[in-house]
């Protein structure tokens, strides 16, 4: 099977250096221009400083194996729940309207609390915890995967089109010129 250490490298940095000019493109005009630098602008360099880390990471696995032999589907990783929190933190600021900010409170604490009890239920599948390696431990129990796995798609499916809808009705009543 062919390595795809040079896609690793590649994908990495492109992303690296697209999100950062971005990044430093919307800071430097938050500051400067509309004088509105806020949260959001802040949790984006966070999630920012955990790609930073977590390419570091990729890159450096490349010399323990990653790249070699690629199987299965990659978990949701936490830098897109970051990013999705802070979407919801910048509608937050964006609709002055109570009914959407008492929604958009509610996706952020949906979004933190499911992620959290996946991410549990699937670091702690099973108890007695060593019963998820070794197979002669036949008291306990393990939970289903796959309805957590079931669970956190429909989730972000929910979310995501969430994210999308909110913000349709403030663009329908712009008044903007054609």
């Amino acid at each position: 099977m062919n390595s795809l250490a040079g896609a690793v490298i590649a994908v990495n940095t492109t992303l690296l250096v697209f999100t950062f000019v971005v990044l430093a493109l919307r800071v430097w005009s938050r500051v400067n221009i509309s004088h509105n630098f806020a949260a959001e602008d802040i949790v984006m360099i966070i999630s920012l400083l955990f790609f930073v880390a977590e390419a570091a990471i990729s890159l450096s696995l490349l010399r323990h194996g990653l790249g070699k032999h690629v199987s299965g589907v990659q978990s949701e990783q936490p830098i897109v729940v970051i990013l999705k929190i802070s979407i919801l933190l910048f509608y937050l600021k964006t609709f002055v309207i109570k009914a959407a900010s008492i929604t958009i409170m509610i996706l952020i604490v949906i979004t933190t609390i499911y992620t959290i009890a996946c991410a549990l239920a699937l670091i702690f599948p099973c108890h007695p915890l060593a019963r998820s390696w070794d197979l002669r431990i036949v008291h306990g129990y393990c939970i289903n995967r796959f309805a957590v796995y079931y669970a956190q798609c429909g989730l972000n499916l929910f979310i995501d089109l969430a994210l999308l809808i909110l913000p349709l009705p403030l663009i329908w009543r712009l008044k903007v010129p054609a």
